[in-house]
């Protein structure tokens, strides 16, 4: 599943600490720049670490189907400060598949900060807790889409609820992905459907990408629809590289009958029980914030049918001292 491609004979003599080799995404559409000494495209190349202003080289018959939004196989330099035409020369070699493309090619400063380190946290969690790599490239692919990853890194989770900022909707998803990556193992079915359970926790919200962005008017459309709706591409995807039943299973978990009270696997539970873990806790904090601190209850208005409600704490009377 992983990406690969080779540096050419030029750069690869010639290795050392500032040479790059990964996929980076294109942030502007390339131009022939007119100061260059040879040949070559002025492009803006973004990655989650870093952003570059390349010079690049570029066949004339990539160049001409290369879109803002790419990702694209890179090798390269990174050129001294002194060097004011650009921060980066090398070479593009080919357009990354939609189903290649990582979390790790989201450009660095598009993003809300919140979002930004959500992204950090999200990638390290699929990297280390899902073991299946089709399973983790499905996530990956559908996050770091690019006309996706902008809005999903960037909205709330909700408009009053919960995680109610810029990010939140990030955060709240790898929140609830970090509850069940510490579940014990023990709790689910398998190996595989931890992995799924770990995939449907970060993705188990993406349709509020569109549900939020519209001003939550979306004719009578709810998010849990839209996410099914956004899957279609990944759910063939796994059909097509692993058991269809770990389609079936995702596929599964994000419907209504996953996060009914009625499931019948543990990993559906799971994925509801850190769902709801993770929005109660956010929305309690956020009542108890301004809340004095002898306070055992605080009310906070959420909007909508539930138009209050009230969160409990319990307090000591006997704190331990701080260590």
């Amino acid at each position: 599943m992983s990406i690969s491609y080779t540096a050419s004979t030029r750069f690869a003599e010639e290795e050392s600490e500032n040479f790059v080799l990964h996929p980076m995404r294109v942030m502007s559409l390339p131009r022939i720049h007119p100061a260059a000494p040879m040949r070559a495209y002025s492009v803006h190349l973004g990655t989650l670490d870093e952003n570059f202003h390349g010079l690049i080289e570029i066949p004339d018959e990539l160049a001409a189907r290369i879109a803002s939004g790419d990702v694209v196989l890179v090798n390269g330099w990174r050129l001294d400060d002194e060097f004011i035409l650009a921060d980066f020369f090398g070479e593009i070699r080919d357009v990354a598949p939609w189903h290649q493309v990582r979390i790790g090619s989201i450009p660095k400063g598009v993003n809300c900060e919140v979002g930004e380190c959500a992204a950090r946290q999200i990638l390290q969690l699929i990297d280390e807790e899902i073991a299946n790599p089709v399973v983790a490239q499905a996530v990956h692919a559908q996050l770091a889409r690019s006309d996706f990853y902008a809005g999903f890194f960037a909205a709330p989770a909700s408009s009053m609820a919960h995680h109610d900022f810029p990010g939140g909707l990030a955060l709240h998803s790898l929140e609830v992905a970090l509850i069940v990556a510490r579940m014990p193992r023990s709790s689910f079915t398998n190996a595989i459907g931890r992995d799924i359970a770990l995939a449907a926790a970060l993705l188990h919200d993406i349709g509020k990408v569109e549900y939020v962005l519209s001003g939550y008017c979306c004719h009578g459309t709810g998010h849990e629809t839209r996410t099914i709706a956004l899957l279609g591409p990944i759910l063939h995807w796994l059909r097509e590289n692993e058991d269809s039943s770990v389609a079936e299973l995702l596929l599964y978990l994000l419907s209504q009958d996953g996060k009914a009270a009625h499931a019948s696997c543990p990993e559906a539970i799971a994925v509801r029980f850190a769902d709801r873990m993770s929005a109660t806790a956010n929305a309690s904090q956020q009542a108890f914030a301004s809340a004095p601190r002898h306070f055992k209850y605080a009310k906070r208005k959420l909007g909508g049918p539930l138009a209050d409600k009230t969160y409990y704490r319990a307090l000591e009377l006997h704190q331990h001292a701080a260590e």
